[in-house]
């Protein structure tokens, strides 16, 4: 069993936690404000973890309020909860508001209508490529399938990508800022399947 800041973490055994990894890498790599699109068992409270006895803010973005309920414990000064329609206006406007902030990093997870959030989760990571560090794109795998007039897939490659072998959506680390060839990807998995 791997823990970080007290966090169990199930990447290993639980399909639905693939970005994990990634987040952690992200947490360690970046210093920032923090922006999660779609509350989840697998990075709400490992984000909530990350900013405690910190400057940095964390704010989380739901159109259910089942998923902003579970977690409500953990609002804070540093922890906001949005809650946001569930139609694509309705989230591509918040993006928009969103957008005009700086980031480290966002996570790309939200919208529970399929018809939604293939809109919607390619068109926050073009938006937010422009003003964070680093965009995590979970359930990635989908998003080669989907060409819109706001987003290719290509457009964002080379991206990182830890863990190929696992079972479960994948996840993607983006960035427009930083040249992601840079990371070795045998260390990048290294590192983050040794923490503790």
């Amino acid at each position: 069993m791997k823990k970080y800041n007290n966090i169990i973490l199930d990447y290993e055994t639980n399909a639905y936690s693939t970005h994990q990894p990634l987040i952690i890498w992200a947490i360690e790599n970046t210093s920032g404000n923090i922006l999660e699109l779609g509350a989840g068992d697998g990075s709400t409270i490992l984000l909530n973890s990350s900013i405690l006895n910190s400057n940095r803010k964390l704010v989380t973005v739901d159109d259910d309020y089942n998923w902003l309920n579970k977690y409500s414990k953990l609002e804070s000064e540093n922890h906001k909860f949005l809650y946001v329609n569930n139609t694509i206006d309705s989230w591509n406007k918040l993006i928009n508001d969103l957008s005009q902030d700086i980031w480290a990093f966002v996570l790309v997870d939200h919208a529970t209508l399929e018809n939604i959030w293939r809109v919607s989760r390619p068109y926050a990571m073009k938006k937010f490529l422009n003003c964070s560090e680093y965009v995590i794109a979970h359930d990635a795998d989908l998003f080669p399938k989907i060409k819109t007039d706001e987003y290719f897939w290509h457009e964002y490659v080379p991206s990182i990508k830890p863990l190929p072998h696992r079972n479960g959506p994948s996840s993607y680390l983006l960035s427009a800022k930083h040249d992601l060839n840079k990371l070795d990807k045998s260390d990048f998995s290294a590192k983050i399947v040794e923490l503790k």
